[in-house]
């Protein structure tokens, strides 16, 4: 869902309400012709497709992954085994280096889905093998349950963005001289904003062919990789004549 609300305020001048002439034009020097502008966005958060499973550390002899579904045409559907959002006291980013004790979710303090509810089918073959995991034939038990376009939101992904301009006007002696300072700033807050994370996880292909076990080796799961832009200023000065 997105909401985008654009505005323009003109400050009123104060110096209209003074009769001194000296106190006039320094007032209206300083707060008269002031203009405020402004685009806010507002997004909730992403939705995005089901994580999706791949393996790791095959090679192109005796470990090569078959066709997860038997066909190049058709993509692996994931198997749901529960709710994959977590509480929001359950969610967590925190998580320590990428190469060492590598859960479901990346390493400890990865939370952002909960991946230990998704599982990848069998893969299928044109015969059934007695290790199920290199293929179980050709039937539909090779398609997982997580239906196609299939979606899931991303949590600490809302956008609450406030870009501003500020703008006055200076007269030189003339309306037909004017000095303009502008200053245009993006992301004024400068909020953090999460907009895209590594959901995904790989696992040992060797441990689950052989025993059915997964076992994880992307460290970076659960891990936020994109934000919208830092604030940005700029700031100008126009003499017009």
């Amino acid at each position: 869902q997105f909401a985008t609300v654009t505005y323009v305020y003109q400050v009123p001048n104060i110096s209209a309400k003074l009769t001194n002439g000296f106190a006039k034009s320094a007032m209206r020097w300083v707060t008269d012709d002031w203009e405020w502008s402004g685009v806010t966005s507002l997004r909730s958060d992403i939705k995005t497709g089901v994580p999706s499973i791949s393996f790791a550390n095959t090679n192109s002899t005796n470990l090569v992954t078959p066709l997860t579904t038997g066909t190049t045409l058709e993509g692996a559907r994931m198997i749901i085994l529960g709710p994959l959002n977590l509480p929001s006291d359950q969610v967590s980013f925190k998580g320590g280096p990428t190469t060492t004790n590598i859960g479901v979710n990346g390493t400890p303090g990865n939370a952002i889905l909960n991946n230990a509810n998704i599982m990848i089918p069998n893969p299928c073959s044109y015969t059934a093998n007695a290790n199920p995991r290199v293929g179980v034939g050709m039937n539909m038990s090779c398609f997982g349950n997580a239906g196609a376009g299939s979606l899931v939101t991303l949590p600490n992904t809302r956008v609450n963005d406030w870009d501003m301009t500020f703008r006055k006007r200076f007269p030189l002696k003339s309306e037909k001289r004017t000095l303009e300072f502008r200053a245009e700033m993006y992301n004024i807050w400068n909020h953090t904003q999460f907009i895209g994370a590594a959901t995904g996880q790989s696992y040992d292909w060797n441990n689950w062919k052989t025993n059915g076990v997964l076992v994880p080796t992307n460290g970076s799961t659960g891990r936020y990789n994109s934000a919208v832009n830092p604030r940005l200023m700029s700031m100008a000065v126009r003499f017009t004549f």
